[in-house]
């Protein structure tokens, strides 16, 4: 059997076709879809003020989305969460996945906004308050794994007007606070997460999403993808629980072991590549990408203001240093002082040498 290619995106923003005079909306009215009650289970789930979901499923995709909120330990609720993310089956016979059912129609008439997410065992068409999942008719561990996979990226993405984040890299807790380490390709996130020792524990070795609070930062952990595609490991993700994210360290494979603050453009320009390296918009046109990218950057330039960076390099054994993070806030605490210092008496030396 023919592998699919898990990460092919295809975002489309064009006006949407077929929606005739019957559709349900009209200009400056709150839409609301005929079939949005007609779910038979609902998971919720609640991250921060700005940022939630209800996952519903409609007839045939029950077992699906049950296994879905079971991989992220989600509950059962009956409340509803600002943006719902509805389940179905392709129509019948669409073995391309091309065709629309009439609830996606009836979603892509809404003059408010609109917009399609193609990935390759999973279509997604959304406004900006719900969404419409269609998954395949046939069924295996892959395919299920893959779908979960691109919903939840989606998710991670549609949320980016917040000021969240997902990041690609590892989420490690000590106590009641975590820092996170980010790599891109051959980093061996999930190495260091075993090289890690208590009172550090890792939360997530693939990718965790950031989320602004009242207080800081929240970071939840993603599901490490691989785990459960290639290795067949039964493991769960509990993304419902944030922990206060306090620093970010930027992995680089190294012979010899070293840690050095970031500045915070080095910091949002480094967060920014972590978050589109998770997202892999690969595809669509450059004007869709390039909106995205200013969107990733003003969310990661924020994030950078309140959130040290830190250049790990790494050698290939020994500890990792996430305790050295404070001697090095210390040396430039120190240096910053230094510099304060400086000035104060600059400063009074012009005023002695001034005019009066």
């Amino acid at each position: 059997m023919k592998r699919e290619k898990p990460h092919t995106i295809d975002l489309d923003m064009g006006t949407a076709q077929g929606c005739g005079t019957g559709a349900s909306t009209r200009a400056g009215a709150a839409w609301v879809p005929k079939w949005s009650e007609a779910s038979s289970v609902r998971y919720s789930c609640r991250l921060t003020r700005a940022v939630s979901w209800s996952f519903e499923a409609k007839a045939g995709t029950e077992a699906w989305v049950e296994r879905f909120a079971r991989l992220l330990k989600l509950d059962r609720a009956e409340a509803v969460c600002a943006r719902r993310v509805y389940f179905t089956l392709l129509p019948p016979f669409d073995w391309l996945g091309n065709a629309k059912s009439p609830e996606a129609l009836e979603l892509m008439c809404d003059p408010a906004g609109r917009f399609s997410v193609r990935f390759t065992s999973i279509r997604i068409y959304a406004n900006t308050d719900m969404a419409i999942c269609h998954l395949r008719r046939i069924h295996n561990d892959y395919r299920d794994f893959i779908a979960m996979w691109g919903c939840l990226r989606f998710l991670c993405f549609s949320f980016a007007n917040t000021g969240a984040l997902s990041l690609h890299g590892a989420l490690i807790r000590n106590g009641g606070s975590a820092v996170a380490v980010l790599g891109g390709s051959g980093t061996e996130n999930s190495g260091i997460c075993r090289r890690v020792r208590p009172p550090w524990r890792p939360l997530s070795d693939d990718g965790l999403f950031v989320a602004p609070t009242n207080d800081g930062y929240s970071a939840f952990p993603l599901p490490t993808w691989s785990d459960l595609i290639a290795r067949g490991l039964d493991k769960q993700w509990d993304i419902r629980t944030g922990t206060p994210l306090t620093t970010v360290y930027f992995l680089e494979q190294n012979p010899s072991t070293s840690v050095a603050a970031y500045g915070k453009r080095q910091t949002a320009a480094a967060l920014t590549t972590s978050a589109a390296y998770y997202s892999s918009l690969d595809s669509g046109t450059g004007a869709i990408r390039s909106e995205h990218n200013k969107l990733l950057y003003k969310s990661a330039s924020a994030m950078a203001r309140n959130i040290p960076g830190f250049h790990l390099k790494l050698a290939p054994t020994g500890p990792v240093p996430l305790s050295q993070r404070q001697e090095e806030e210390k040396r430039v605490e120190r240096r910053g002082r230094r510099e304060r210092k400086s000035e104060e008496r600059r400063g009074k030396e012009n005023f002695r040498g001034g005019p009066f």
